[in-house]
């Protein structure tokens, strides 16, 4: 009777230590997910912090838009045949008044006549 009673404390003992042993493990494996998560959710911040330096950085590289309008403005360009001189017009609001501003540019500089 005695060596039955010393075999099954024996053996509860030992079933024992063997959940303790799993209980450890499992706790183990728990803190090694928990510290996988931790590093892993680290990784996405540092990502996302990344994403919007490179966001912000872009938007800081955009040319500036322009704020007005556009504004149709007329240039000529006229040269004499003698002298070499070269009289220009530009932002005249039309054709004819560019034209005659280059002339007058020309004839200023010692062309034509």
């Amino acid at each position: 009777m005695k060596l039955p009673t010393i075999l099954i404390l024996g053996l509860l003992m030992v079933g024992s230590a063997h959940a303790q042993m799993n209980n450890n493990q499992y706790h183990q494996h728990q803190q090694r997910i928990q510290n996988r998560n931790h590093v892993a959710e680290q990784n996405r911040q540092g990502y996302m912090a990344q994403q919007r330096q490179m966001q912000q950085e872009q938007m800081q590289q955009q040319s500036p838009q322009p704020t007005g309008w556009w504004e149709t403005t007329w240039g000529a360009i006229a040269t004499s045949e003698t002298g070499g001189a070269l009289g220009t017009a530009l932002g005249a609001s039309n054709e004819s008044e560019a034209k005659q501003i280059a002339l007058s540019d020309c004839k200023a500089k010692g062309g034509g006549v």
